[in-house]
């Protein structure tokens, strides 16, 4: 069947095919591609793998098109290769020992709850410090990814045991200001880090 001049509704036909077959299949590349036949079937007929060469050189010979090519696949790349090198994943919470270490603590170890912020007791540092062995952990427990708090786009920390996001904006090379925002919390906890350069 070859297209009019004015195909009206059936031009829907391609999309409603990647539509149907995404929703049921949950296969998004597969999708794509059968809706694409289908649209060069209904534009060339039984001409339509001459029509595909066609069009795929006519596309990928348009310098725009190269470009966006080039692009997505360089940003896809960059965006595996992080994921896959665990660049995305950290440790949240960082302290030193006793021997001035840093130990890397498991927040699902720790009490959600509880007062936040303040200054702990010397006591209550030092029993800290005795546990650090025992809250300790070597997986990251932790992602970071952009995410949009209070209408403008922010690193986020996501933290995998617990409700818990912090959200970071830049206030200078060497600090950010953060807020914990916190399901089980009303009010969001402001704090601030700096860079440790040791």
């Amino acid at each position: 069947m070859m297209m009019t001049e004015d195909p009206g509704f059936i031009s829907l036909i391609p999309t409603l095919v990647v539509f149907i077959l995404a929703v049921l299949t949950r296969r998004p590349i597969e999708s794509l591609v059968s809706g694409s036949l289908v649209g060069l079937v209904m534009l060339n007929g039984s001409q339509f793998i001459s029509g595909f060469a066609e069009t795929s050189i006519r596309v990928m010979t348009d310098p725009d098109v190269a470009w966006v090519i080039l692009v997505c696949g360089f940003m896809g790349g960059l965006i595996g290769i992080l994921i896959r090198t665990g660049a995305t994943d950290v440790h949240p919470l960082l302290f030193s020992n006793r021997r001035g270490e840093i130990v890397r603590i498991n927040p699902g170890a720790m009490a959600a709850g509880g007062k936040q912020g303040g200054t702990p007791s010397r006591i209550a540092v030092r029993i800290f410090q005795l546990l650090m062995p025992l809250l300790s952990t070597s997986k990251p427990r932790a992602r970071l990814r952009m995410t949009e708090y209070r209408g403008k786009m922010s690193a986020t920390m996501i933290y995998d045991q617990l409700p818990v996001n912090d959200v970071f904006r830049k206030l200078d090379d060497n600090t950010v200001i953060g807020v914990m925002d916190n399901r089980d919390v009303k009010d969001p906890f402001f704090f601030k880090l700096r860079r440790d350069n040791s």
